[in-house]
Order: C-alpha cells, then sequence, then structure tokens
C-alpha cells in the first residue's frame, strides 16, 4: 500500500465521517426545520457512503478514532444551524467541487479490488453538488431526485 493512497484513504474516510456527523446534528436540531426533507436526504447519503467506506478504512488503517473528527463536525453543525440555508448550499456546493479531484485520485492509486467502490464515492461527490446546485436554484424536487436515484 502506497503512503499517498493511504492518506487519501484516512482523508475520505474522516470526510464521510465529518458529513454524516454534521448531518447528524442538524437533523436533531430545530434549525433549518422547512429544509428538513434536504437535511435527511443527505444524511441517508453521508451515512450510506460512510458504510461503504469504513470497513476499507478500517482493514486498511486499522482502527480509526473519530473523536476529532466528530467535535469538529459537531461545530460546523452549530455554524451551519446558524447561518442561512443559501449559505450552507453554497458551502456544499464549493466542497464537492473542491474535493471531486482528490476523490478522482484515490481511484487511480487505489487498488484495482477497491476502484468500483472508490469510483462510487466519486460519484457521490457529483451528487452533493448537483444536490446542492439544484436546490439554491429553487428545484428541491429535482435536488431530492438526484439523491434518491443515486441511493437506488
Amino acid at each position: 500500500m502506497s503512503a499517498r493512497y493511504a492518506a487519501l484513504l484516512r482523508w475520505a474516510y474522516d470526510g464521510e465521517v465529518f458529513g454524516a456527523g454534521f448531518l447528524r446534528s442538524l437533523v436533531a436540531g430545530p434549525a433549518h426545520e422547512a429544509k428538513r426533507a434536504q437535511l435527511e436526504a443527505l444524511l441517508e447519503l453521508e451515512t450510506r457512503t460512510l458504510e461503504l467506506v469504513a470497513p476499507v478504512a478500517v482493514r486498511t488503517l486499522g482502527a480509526v478514532d473519530d473523536t476529532a473528527t466528530l467535535e469538529r463536525a459537531s461545530s460546523y453543525a452549530a455554524r451551519v444551524a446558524s447561518g442561512s440555508w443559501d449559505a450552507f448550499l453554497s458551502e456544499l456546493e464549493d466542497g464537492a467541487d473542491r474535493t471531486l479531484p482528490r476523490f478522482e485520485e484515490l481511484v487511480a492509486v487505489s487498488p484495482a479490488v477497491e476502484r468500483g467502490l472508490f469510483e462510487r464515492l466519486v460519484e457521490h461527490e457529483r451528487v452533493v453538488g448537483e444536490f446542492a446546485r439544484l436546490d439554491r436554484a429553487g428545484a428541491t424536487a429535482a435536488a431530492l431526485a438526484v439523491v434518491s436515484e443515486h441511493l437506488a
């Protein structure tokens, strides 16, 4: 296993832990109540993706301590809860666009047996960005459909 593969795998795993963690916090709280369907769809997306990558991360990296990542996720959730929905969607879209090249690199450096899984992560990131773009444009039904189609 290359050091680059291990680093990218850890980064991807931490990102999914972070995403699922902050969305779990948002769904559990009162913020953005009118956007509950969108938050729940994103939480399902992040949770399922974490379930895909976690076994590979543990098998490859060993036990991983999520404490610091979950603390960052909780802090981020508090910030998102106090901000506007549009600002959150803008950050979500920017984040997806920024991280997509790293996910693509993970596919390129991964063992052949894991490539299909990591290609799914690339698609996951595209879905997150498309969801944010559509929802920001007021096409909530289309945004939710993009997530549903990916999860099907």
